[in-house]
């Protein structure tokens, strides 16, 4: 299922569960139930689950704007690097282990 499908399907259940989190989140679009996905576990299992393919990437906007719900989160600067650097190693940690796997299938 693609991701536009997805939250056009769900997102009823995707702002209810959003809702339970954050009480006086705003109204949402799809670009942050997007975020919202990649950020929930819950969430991004429950994408997985329905077949979603979700590709975490990282950029310098990812890492310095915050996502509209995060004024009603506890937010720091170490814990968005964190998050950046933890994203950054499992991208890199991704890549060395798909190559060591596409060398294992020459032999």
């Amino acid at each position: 299922m693609r991701l536009r499908d997805f939250l056009k399907k769900y997102r009823n259940d995707i702002d209810a569960h959003i809702k339970k989190r954050v009480p006086n989140v705003k109204p949402l679009n799809d670009d942050e139930r997007h975020e919202w996905l990649l950020n929930d576990e819950s969430l991004y299992r429950f994408a997985r689950a329905k077949g979603v393919k979700l590709l975490l990437a990282l950029s310098l906007t990812s890492v310095t704007a915050s996502p509209a719900w995060a004024s009603s989160q506890p937010h720091s600067l170490a814990s968005t690097i964190g998050g950046a650097v933890g994203i950054l190693l499992a991208g890199l940690l991704y890549g060395w282990w798909s190559s060591r796997k596409n060398e294992t299938k020459k032999d």
